[in-house]
Parts: C-alpha cells; sequence; structure tokens
C-alpha cells in the first residue's frame, strides 16, 4: 500500500484525472510490475484491492474501452523523471512483432538517461489499402511518420530541449535530413554501407570505400561530404563483417560521433524490459489502436518507475552482483 500511496500522490501531480483513475493507475502499475506481463487477466487478478476476481478484470476492461487518455499530458509525466539535464539526447527507433496476421509496429521517440532510455512518446504506424481501410503497417517508417512525431515533440517540450537526435540505418533519406537540418536539429545518425557520396570531386562513390582499408575497430573522420544534395559530417570504421558508419550536422572531435550514437543502444535495453526481458509485450492480445496506445503508456510508465525506484533503493542497500564463473 505504500508505493500505491507514493504513486497516487506523484501522479496527482502531472495528471488531470479523477481520482479512482488515478488509483486504477497505481494498482495497474503496482500489479505489472509484480506479474511482468501485460496479460490484462493477470494484471487485474494482481490488484491489491477487495473484490471479485471478474470484478478486477471488468475495471481493466472498462479502462481500456471507454477512457480516454491524453498522450501529452502523459509525455510531460514521463519527462518529469528526468533530472537535472536542461538539453536531451533524443533516441528514434521502431519496434514491431505480430497478432496472429496483424502486424503491431511502433515508432518511439525516447531520452537516453543512465544507461537506459525514457520513452516520451510513440506512434502507432499504419496505412490504407486501396479500398480506403486503415491498417497497421510492417516495415520501416517514412519521412512523414518522423517528422510527426518530431513535431509533436517540439509542441510539447521545445526545440531547445533538442541537444542531438540519433538513429540507426532506418531513419535515412534526403528529405528527412533537409527536415532535421531546416529545423536546425541535431543528428547523429547511422547510415548503409552503400549510400553514394560526393567526396574530393568524386561524385557517387559508395560510402564504404573511405574506409575499406582500415583495420578491424579503426575509425577516422573524413569531414564534411555531400550526401543526395545534403552536407554532413562523416565518421566511421571497420566492425566484424560491417562498417560503422555516422553522419552528422555538426563537427566533431576524434571519436566524439561515435560516443554520442552508442546512446542510441540505451533504447534497446527499453524494448528487452518491455518484451522477453520483463514486461513481455507479447502476451498481449488487444489488436484495437486506441487500447495499444493506452497499453504502451502504462507500461511506459511501469518501466521508468521501476528504473527510477531500483536506483533509489540501490542507493539505500547497493544490489549485489553475481560473481562471472570462469
Amino acid at each position: 500500500m505504500k508505493h500505491i500511496v507514493e504513486l497516487k500522490r506523484l501522479f496527482s501531480k502531472h495528471l488531470n484525472w479523477h481520482g479512482s483513475r488515478i488509483t486504477f493507475l497505481a494498482l495497474f502499475i503496482i500489479s505489472i510490475m509484480q506479474t511482468r506481463t501485460v496479460n490484462l487477466s493477470k494484471i487485474a487478478n494482481g490488484f491489491a484491492t477487495k473484490g471479485t476476481r471478474i470484478g478486477k478484470i471488468r475495471r481493466v476492461e472498462d479502462f481500456f474501452r471507454k477512457f480516454k487518455m491524453d498522450y501529452d499530458e502523459i509525455a510531460k509525466l514521463l519527462s518529469s523523471f528526468i533530472e537535472n539535464i536542461n538539453k536531451w539526447v533524443l533516441i528514434m527507433d521502431r519496434t514491431n512483432w505480430k497478432i496472429g496476421e496483424i502486424n503491431i509496429n511502433i515508432l518511439y521517440i525516447a531520452v537516453a538517461y543512465k544507461s537506459v532510455s525514457i520513452p516520451i512518446m510513440w506512434s502507432l504506424l499504419e496505412k490504407k489499402d486501396e479500398n480506403g481501410e486503415v491498417y497497421t503497417k510492417k516495415g520501416n517508417s517514412n519521412t512523414d511518420e518522423r517528422k510527426k512525431i518530431v513535431n509533436r515533440f517540439i509542441k510539447i517540450f521545445g526545440i531547445e530541449r533538442i541537444e542531438v537526435l540519433t538513429a540507426n540505418r532506418e531513419f535515412i533519406g534526403k528529405e528527412w535530413f533537409k527536415y532535421l537540418k531546416d529545423n536546425k536539429i541535431r543528428f547523429c545518425i547511422r547510415i548503409k554501407q552503400d549510400t553514394p557520396i560526393s567526396h574530393k570531386g568524386k561524385d557517387y562513390i559508395q560510402v564504404k570505400t573511405l574506409f575499406q582499408n582500415l583495420k578491424l575497430n579503426e575509425y577516422i573522420n573524413v569531414g564534411i561530404v555531400n550526401m543526395n544534395g545534403v552536407e554532413v559530417c562523416l565518421t566511421g570504421g571497420k566492425i566484424k563483417n560491417d562498417y560503422l558508419i555516422i553522419v552528422t550536422d555538426i563537427e566533431l572531435g576524434d571519436g566524439e560521433a561515435l560516443s554520442i550514437y552508442a546512446k542510441r543502444w540505451e533504447i534497446e535495453t527499453m524494448f528487452k524490459a518491455f518484451k522477453s526481458k520483463g514486461f513481455n509485450l507479447e502476451d498481449t492480445h488487444l489488436t484495437k489502436k486506441d487500447r495499444i496506445e493506452k497499453l504502451l503508456a502504462l507500461m511506459a510508465i511501469a518501466f521508468v518507475w521501476s528504473y527510477i525506484a531500483g536506483e533509489y533503493y540501490n542507493e539505500i542497500e547497493p544490489i549485489k552482483l553475481k560473481k562471472k564463473q570462469i
């Protein structure tokens, strides 16, 4: 009950919800952390309240069916956990899974924070068929989808909050890079090894040719190159069976671009916690967009709260790490 009271106090500061909804949210967060699943029946059964199992399940179903959630409000709540950082390293990434033949494909913006990432906002990717029917799509995001979620971030938090945006090889393209530069959004993004560039009078060479003579795990800063009509700074090197090639709109010192890009991996920790290493997102049977978005919001709150709580208790009594067996 102590944790429920703490959560209710926290949520009341940031959410303009009725008291009963605040209580429901606190119960849901505690239960999802304890059950480690997004199966709604199991979560409802874990509610620390009196009442029948059927009554608890109906309460959960009622929330997902009827309650309208303000996701800008949720974004502000999640951002409140980020302490003493005025400018944020944003991570853009996408995750997906399937329920039968239905694709659940989600575009995320998160903030790099202490070796994990704080999810701030997300968007389910959809498209229309030839009959105008909307369905969840599979595959990569497009430029319009990326611009839409970034514009929403800017509307809520302001462009001045963005230190740099980092992303993997999916998030490329002339129009996308032009959008970032036009809006003065600093970026640090990995590109594909066969990306055509112009450099020192040579047009449309594959970018990997600038790094193919390097030794394994050796990196160099190339400087400014032209990529599809957009000038960017290029750095990269050779890794096992591949190349790690980063473009950015700012000139950085040796290793800086790689150090910034490395923060992108923090979102992978979050995805693992959402799926098989934590809340088992694949357990859900929800398929309607509005209900999935609500579940993602509740799961994001639970993830961030569990991390912050773990950090707090670790300061009181440090977690003992298991010794590795040689």
